[in-house]
């Protein structure tokens, strides 16, 4: 998950940082490899933990990641999906952290963690012309010395301007930036990019050559941790190690964590992990005869993730969108100027602005029936459940779906940010190398279904206004099939057709979180406002799995600025 291809080659052979399994130490933690923290996963949060403990040279950290490193693969280093949201646009989510007992994480308390982890850039690219339509945002309402650098793309197509005027002409306002001045609205993203054009994500912001020099800081990849050891001696169990593979029949090594085992697999991986340690509910563990060091029953549960209706594709007119790409010597030719310049399409977001709104009472969105108005589920009336993200260029539903070199559209995605299905992560087997069962379980409660119907309404509305309306070839009886439903006549298509449409399209937007989450009762919850887990000593989970909320935008900035708290609190905690 993003870590330098230097490590893979200074920590290929793992006995040179970890212990491997003989007779007589399976049990004598004495024997192991110790450091003070040992890091699960190298997400956005195990790169934050491993370089802000890592900066005490008196302190020994070991970051393990069970993927593959980044270096040499291209695609990784595109900048299509460093979008960032964050800032002010989670007041409201942040604060209801701490109404439901979460002290400590209201938006005031985690706001110097949210500003230190970013420093605003300014525009990218030569192409910047000052818009009326799309302001500035003020740079001092950024982070100005954070490792995570933040740009404004300046797009080569139209479609951002085109969409924000848009947007703007049917009573939405147009926003400079969602981060600081505003919750609802349509805005370009800001983009986590650095100053060569690439993708800047936490490993390549904290995990620097300089960073990865401290002779204190190990950062192994192609680890998979298979369980969490502990101690059963005390009061309480006390994590104190963890065991890993490099394959599935290969050697076991184990480590000892002397101070704090950090837990940072996300929503999906850090819920297994636990589990396959004996941390969850009894009845899921015996059933897998997995031993029960702590009946957690919340492990796993809650899940949740932005659900999306999948691709509303619209056809567009000749030269309006990247298409283009579609051939690949244009492709290639992208792909070169990137590489050679940092600059041109592939330096933009796929993604590169959204609409946020309010499904139950934004004016804007067109209402046939009353009775299929949603549910409010929002944190406050400023915050939206509704996002509606648009792409200059066609985008698939999957693999499956074919398509033609010439196929020219846009495509927008509506997306609902505070689902009220839930779903579980559940073990297949008591085999880390089994991947867990996800039940996502979208579209489970029907007001979900009714916000995304909504937010088809409201992209039929934005494509038959102008000036989005004049980039489109709206033809009632397409070229193309996966131009249904953007082409259809909205005063004559059904929400229950739509419905149909959303159900078989439904996918996540890959923002999952909740199903460790934060709170005060061991029975709904996994971790205290500490983030340290119920019943358990030196064991803390961090990253978007213990959200007790999901937040309504996009989870980058909230993962790195929870990874930033709790390393202030686990320095506090230490005197370091």
């Amino acid at each position: 998950m993003g870590l330098s291809q230097s490590i893979s080659k200074r920590c290929a052979d793992p006995s040179k940082y970890a212990t491997v399994d003989a007779p007589g130490l399976a049990k004598d933690d004495t024997k192991w490899k110790t450091y003070d923290f040992v890091i699960v996963g190298g997400g956005a949060a195990g790169c934050v933990l491993a370089a802000r403990l890592s900066e005490n040279s008196n302190v020994s950290v070991l970051l393990l990641e069970a993927g593959n490193s980044h270096e040499g693969n291209l695609i990784s280093s595109m900048p299509f999906t460093g979008k960032i949201l964050g800032g002010t646009s989670f007041i409201q989510d942040f604060n209801s952290w701490a109404k439901k007992g979460a002290e400590g994480w209201s938006y005031e308390e985690l706001r110097p963690q949210v500003q230190t982890s970013f420093v605003f850039r300014g525009h990218m690219g030569l192409r910047y012309v000052p818009n009326p339509i799309m302001p500035d945002g003020k740079e001092e309402e950024h982070g100005t010395s954070g490792p995570i650098k933040t740009r404004k793309p300046v797009p080569k197509q139209d479609i951002d301007r085109l969409m924000i005027e848009t947007a703007r002409n049917i009573g939405i306002t147009a926003r400079s930036d969602l981060n600081t001045n505003g919750t609802l609205g349509a805005a370009a993203f800001l983009a986590t990019i650095t100053d060569k054009g690439r993708r800047g994500y936490a490993a390549v912001s904290y995990l620097t050559p300089e960073v990865l020099k401290r002779p204190n800081l190990t950062v192994a990849v192609n680890c998979r941790v298979e369980k969490l050891l502990f101690d059963e001696t005390g009061p309480k169990p006390r994590a104190i190690g963890v065991e890993f593979r490099r394959t599935r029949e290969g050697p076991l090594y184990r480590v000892a964590g002397k101070k704090e085992i950090l837990v940072c697999g996300g929503a999906v991986a850090s819920p297994h992990i636990l589990l396959l340690s004996g941390l969850g509910p009894r009845s899921e563990l015996e059933k897998k005869g997995i031993k029960v060091i702590k009946h957690l029953p919340a492990v796993g549960k809650n899940f949740m993730d932005h659900i999306s209706a999948g691709t509303f594709n619209l056809q567009a007119k000749p030269g309006t969108t990247y298409d283009y790409l579609n051939n690949p010597l244009y492709a290639l030719l992208a792909v070169a100027q990137w590489f050679f310049t940092g600059t041109g399409v592939v330096s933009e977001l796929a993604a590169p602005g959204a609409i946020f709104v309010r499904s139950t009472d934004d004016p804007c969105i067109p209402t046939n029936d009353p009775a299929e108005i949603p549910i409010d589920l929002t944190t406050g009336p400023n915050a939206p459940d509704l996002e509606i993200l648009w792409f200059p260029l066609t985008v698939v539903a999957n693999a499956m779906t074919k398509t033609s070199s010439k196929v020219k559209g846009v495509t927008l995605s509506p997306v609902a940010l505070q689902p009220k299905s839930v779903g579980e992560i559940t073990l297949a087997t008591n085999s880390a190398w089994d991947q867990p069962i996800i039940d996502a379980n979208f579209l489970d409660e029907e007001n979900d279904m009714k916000v995304i119907v909504r937010g088809c309404r409201l992209i039929y509305k934005l494509a038959h206004t102008e000036p989005f309306a004049s980039m489109l070839e709206l033809n009632p009886k397409p070229d193309y099939p996966f131009f249904w439903p953007g082409c259809a006549d909205p005063d004559k298509i059904t929400d229950g057709e739509l419905s149909e449409w959303v159900r078989k399209n439904a996918s996540p937007t890959f923002h999952p979180g909740c199903s460790c989450k934060m709170g005060t009762s061991e029975d709904s919850s996994v971790v205290n406002n500490k983030l340290e887990v119920h019943g358990i000593e030196s064991l803390r989970i961090i990253d978007a799995s213990i959200f007790p909320n999901l937040v309504s935008g996009h989870p980058c900035a909230p993962v790195v600025a929870v990874a930033e708290k709790a390393s202030d609190m686990i320095k506090q905690r230490y005197g370091f």
